[in-house]
């Protein structure tokens, strides 16, 4: 998707300068975006959005950036940049949940499955619960969970 012709482009937030464009959602854009130092980070801004869908993003930031795990991506800084709340954190790379399911040739047609088909995503699944738990557990709920958010860092290891 193209940003609208009116839409500027923001060349920092903070402290980070915008590279390009990784996607955009709904009510929301994922800058790439790179710190003084040369790290490579993700910055999520919203557009379009309420005052209160924008404090809900706030607040739902902070919350993220108090919990510590492997599992749930991790947040570097946030601020809001023209009116609009943003936040850095770490860029994961990897293939996504939906990939993975693809490649392994899982069908979402119940009467192909069986047990050895289902067996790798059946241990991601368990394994995706723990930090959704924790989440969960911190009063955060993942808005938009869906296997293309859920990526497989180092092939295996899921994070949210």
């Amino acid at each position: 998707m193209q940003p609208v012709a009116s839409e500027q482009v923001p060349q920092f937030f903070g402290p980070y300068r915008v590279i390009g464009e990784l996607g955009r959602g709904g009510n929301g854009i994922v800058y790439r975006a790179a710190d003084e130092a040369g790290r490579d980070v993700a910055v999520k801004t919203v557009i379009g959005a309420t005052d209160l869908e924008r404090a809900y993003l706030r607040s739902e930031i902070h919350a993220l950036r108090r919990i510590d795990h492997p599992g749930v991506v991790r947040i570097f800084d946030d601020g809001i940049q023209d009116g609009r709340p943003w936040f850095a954190m770490e860029r994961l790379q990897g293939e996504t949940l939906f990939e993975f399911i693809e490649r392994e040739g899982v069908r979402r047609e119940p009467r192909a499955w069986t047990f050895d088909t289902l067996r790798p995503m059946l241990k991601l699944v368990e394994r995706i619960c723990e930090p959704l738990g924790v989440m969960h557990a911190s009063g955060i709920v993942h808005r938009d969970l869906k296997p293309e958010n859920i990526i497989l860092r180092g092939g295996s290891d899921p994070v949210i």
